[in-house]
């Protein structure tokens, strides 16, 4: 009980830190634009910042009522597994994006891919949340606007693939 209201504390302080930005529709060009200063600048701007904002509170929502539902649930009924389906998919969707925008400053590769052990629903949303709130500080710098370097960047990449990783495991993960 008291590690799930620690989790929710750290997810709402991460929450409270992004700066709400303008949200305005930009156009196709902006848009390019925006991915071009990224790969030669290595920071977030414009809509790209705007998805990675969005990426990051959905990450942190997700990953907040997945831990939970180990908690409340004592078996796997359909029900509940399909909400872990569901929020697994909305999940690795906001990883997916911020991984996309990691990857494309540093660089990686399918090597790359993390290996990932078998381990129980609540033991494996745990590792989840705990690896996530490694990476709350660096992830909310890079989401908004600042440069990360070398091993910083490295460590963010490693970290996100590996919670998706895990995500994508999920819905086949013992209860």
């Amino acid at each position: 009980m008291m590690r799930r209201c620690l989790l929710q504390l750290a997810l709402a302080g991460m929450l409270a830190g992004i700066p709400a930005a303008p949200r305005l529709a930009a156009a196709q060009g902006a848009r390019n634009q925006d991915l071009a200063r990224l790969a030669t600048t290595g920071t977030l701007r414009g809509s790209n910042q705007n998805r990675a904002r969005d990426s990051m509170v959905e990450m942190a929502e997700q990953l907040q009522a997945l831990y939970d539902i180990g908690g409340a649930a004592e078996e796997a009924d359909d029900d509940v597994l399909e909400e872990i389906r569901e929020r697994s998919e909305d999940l690795a969707e906001a990883i997916g994006t911020l991984l996309q925008f990691v990857t494309q400053i540093r660089g990686g590769s399918e090597d790359d891919a993390p290996r990932v052990t078998d381990e129980p629903y609540d033991r494996r949303t745990l590792r989840m949340v705990n690896t996530y709130l490694d990476l709350v500080d660096p992830l909310r710098e890079f989401v908004n606007g600042e440069a990360l370097e070398g091993e910083a960047l490295d460590e963010l990449r490693s970290g996100l693939a590996t919670i998706e990783a895990m995500t994508l495991l999920l819905p086949a993960t013992e209860f």
